[in-house]
């Protein structure tokens, strides 16, 4: 199947511009969390900022856009963990992103496409005996 460049820029023209609207509301919904911070534990919180702000974006539309598009969304993913953890804007985000066990943006892609190739040589009967038997017997 060859690939039309013209409808691939497009699309990816597309998504950097969904991308960043995705940000801006994904960042008005954790405006929204901080305010609820007083209210609840820093586990609801965590439970909170996860359904309604990391969830929501699709990893395997994003794979393959450039590091200018991805940059927001990892951008708020840190600023997820600050709500959460309640730290500043100075403080380092990597230790609050493990202690969260969060991958960094373009890490849960991969992993996300990884784990979806993998998926697919199993459930075609291309995939490891081992991995085979784990998943076949759990449908």
């Amino acid at each position: 199947m060859e690939v039309n460049q013209d409808n691939l820029r497009t699309g990816i023209a597309i998504s950097c511009r969904a991308s960043h609207e995705l940000c801006s509301s994904y960042l008005f919904y954790l405006r929204r969390l901080r305010q609820l911070r007083g209210v609840v534990t820093d586990e609801v919180m965590k439970l909170l900022v996860t359904s309604l702000v990391l969830s929501r974006y699709c990893n395997s539309v994003l794979y393959g856009l450039p590091a200018s598009t991805l940059t927001p969304l990892q951008r708020v993913q840190n600023v997820s963990a600050r709500v959460v953890f309640r730290l500043d804007h100075r403080a380092h985000i990597k230790p609050a992103l493990q202690s969260l066990h969060w991958l960094l943006v373009k890490a849960r892609i991969e992993f996300k496409i990884a784990t979806i190739i993998m998926m697919h040589a199993i459930l075609h009967q291309r995939g490891s005996a081992y991995f085979s038997n784990m998943v076949i017997g759990q449908i």
